[in-house]
């Protein structure tokens, strides 16, 4: 899965269930970026979007039909 992130790029999260909430995906971004960019991030401060719509956190990566072509 692709997050795009409009100030630091494009970062890249393998093995990523369609069982997970969006707040648990943003944990995995900032598990994977904390040695980077992800500097005092929190999961309240990161909003992502998936083709036009804000992800909510209580929703599952499946709610959004989210699959390897598309990019958060």
């Amino acid at each position: 899965m692709k997050i795009r992130n409009a100030a630091q790029g494009d970062c890249t999260i393998t093995k990523v269930s369609n069982l997970i909430t969006i707040e648990e995906l943003k944990q995995l971004y900032i598990q994977n970026n904390k040695d980077k960019r992800a500097v005092g991030l929190t999961v309240d401060r990161i909003r992502f979007f998936v083709m036009g719509k804000e992800m909510k956190n209580d929703l599952f990566v499946y709610s959004y039909e989210v699959n390897d072509n598309l990019t958060i």
